[in-house]
């Protein structure tokens, strides 16, 4: 069940924390690079594995869709991450 909604595949990651509400800006771009996500952690994972020359990864644990018009409700991403939390566990 765990394999079906898994989605592998290039990340845009960025440090614009308003990304979102100039979209159209980036739109463009984020096509271009046929990403299938876009996050804002990820680069600083990255950067920091390259710099002290450590192997790193990141799995991605996505709770919103703010292009689709979804609002995150409060408490609702923490009943989202409880149960996310042991499947990347056993994923990763």
């Amino acid at each position: 069940e765990v394999k079906q909604r898994l989605r592998t595949g290039t990340v845009v990651t960025t440090d614009d924390r308003n990304w979102e509400l100039r979209y159209s800006a980036s739109a463009l771009r984020f096509n271009l690079s046929r990403a299938v996500a876009i996050d804002m952690e990820s680069a600083t994972i990255a950067a920091q594995g390259y710099r002290f020359r450590v192997p790193y990864g990141t799995l991605l644990c996505v709770s919103d869709k703010p292009l689709h018009g979804e609002i995150k409700l409060p408490g609702q991403a923490n009943r989202f991450y409880e149960g996310a939390i042991s499947e990347h566990l056993q994923i990763g």
